[in-house]
């Protein structure tokens, strides 16, 4: 696997920068993988305020400051929720309220380093706010390359893939098309931080299943393929896919994450249709309320996304339902719903009533008169098929309206 330069720059990774080479960490060791979004130099307590999450500080001359008047000032950034805080020892190499400051960025978890005086302060800033940059070029870079390949605008000659190769994407490997779309866990997370966090979950599995995953998000969709190897057993991909949608809810992303998986794909033609498929099964999915669903389990929602006419799979619903439709009109009845639940729940009895909360005489009754009404025999296979075809259908049709389609 690449070490791709899309990856955002942490706490950990500054170290592999020339000029942080002297650069030591004496505490919150469990926040090194916390994201650097910035660098700021602080030479003044009052900055304090100015100070935003994510952010590196650097400390200079400040701690030559009476000892609490210093530590009040590094509490004062912990509650400002910065990624770490650089402290510059003195010329006589003195560390002061080390012990005191060692403590406070283990109880938080923020990342504490110390620095040799001699090392040049525009040096070290410079370096990692360079990479900063790098890291945002590329990623944008990789987000312009899915776009352009689930839109087709990118062929064999395009010379968009000299650049795309150099993220990781291989020509004509086998990827799986996945689209995750999710509902945000607060509705003041700013895209700035839904973009880093989705950075560190994606390196995390990049390193986790040894491939190079690329990845696009735009609003509350990410976008990502997933390489497939021929020595991979075929559980991976719903494995790697269900580990991401965990993740997004272990990094307070989401209050609900769904996705949808294409078939595999190794062609750059196929990626645009690949992208279709994944996005209309990630839709389904959140309607149905289920967390994953692939082209393989979508069974006869396949064949629904490839009827262009809305209209034909409504004539086929009304075929099969509409006399059943028009009981319920006339005697304001409710066996369209009581057949849906006695399919649903197996055609068990005590559970379809449960579920509807009605007694199982009055169940039975209802099913009678279904099958007294419709002249069937409901429990005929052939029958079951066809009202299992009309639910799949009835849930179609309504995710049709609720997408507005």
């Amino acid at each position: 696997m690449r070490s791709l330069k899309s990856d955002p720059v942490t706490c950990q990774s500054i170290f592999k920068l020339p000029a942080c080479a002297e650069l030591k960490l004496i505490a919150g060791e469990k926040g090194i993988h916390r994201p650097v979004r910035w660098v700021h130099y602080i030479e003044d307590f009052d900055y304090v305020e100015c100070a935003k999450k994510d952010e590196l500080i650097i400390v200079a001359g400040l701690q030559l400051q009476p000892a609490d008047v210093f530590l009040d000032f590094i509490r004062r950034l912990q509650a400002k929720r910065v990624s770490g805080i650089v402290i510059y020892r003195s010329k006589d190499d003195e560390f002061p309220c080390e012990k005191e400051i060692i403590e406070i960025g283990n109880t938080d978890n923020v990342c504490i380093y110390s620095l040799p005086h001699k090392v040049l302060l525009a040096e070290i800033t410079q370096n990692i706010c360079e990479a900063i940059f790098q890291s945002k070029l590329s990623q944008k870079s990789m987000e312009s390359f899915i776009y352009s390949l689930i839109h087709g605008e990118i062929d064999a000659e395009s010379s968009a893939l000299s650049e795309a190769y150099s993220l990781g994407y291989v020509g004509k490997q086998t990827y799986y098309c996945t689209v995750l779309a999710f509902d945000p866990f607060r509705d003041d997370f700013g895209i700035d931080h839904i973009r880093t966090e989705t950075s560190h979950i994606f390196r995390q599995n990049c390193i986790m299943y040894n491939r190079d995953i690329l990845y696009a998000l735009q609003n509350y969709e990410v976008i990502f393929l997933i390489p497939y190897f021929e020595k991979d057993s075929p559980e991976l991909i719903n494995k790697v896919v269900l580990d991401t949608i965990q993740k997004f809810y272990d990094h307070g992303l989401a209050t609900k994450a769904v996705v949808g998986i294409s078939d595999p794909c190794n062609e750059l033609a196929g990626f645009r249709d690949a992208y279709r498929s994944a996005k209309n099964l990630a839709m389904l999915s959140y309607f149905l309320n289920i967390k994953t669903l692939c082209c393989q389990e979508a069974g006869v929602y396949n064949l629904l996304f490839a009827i262009k006419d809305k209209r034909t799979i409504e004539k086929v619903y009304h075929e099969i339902l509409g006399d059943l439709i028009k009981i319920d009109k006339v005697e304001k009845t409710d066996l369209l719903n009581t057949l849906f639940a006695f399919i649903e729940h197996d055609l068990n009895y005590q559970e379809t009533a449960e579920s509807l909360f009605i007694h199982l005489n009055t169940l039975r009754y209802r099913l009678k008169k279904i099958q007294d009404s419709l002249g069937i025999v409901l429990r005929d296979p052939q029958n079951i098929y066809k009202f299992t075809l009309a639910l799949n259908i009835h849930k179609y049709l309504a995710f049709l309206q609720n997408s507005g389609q």
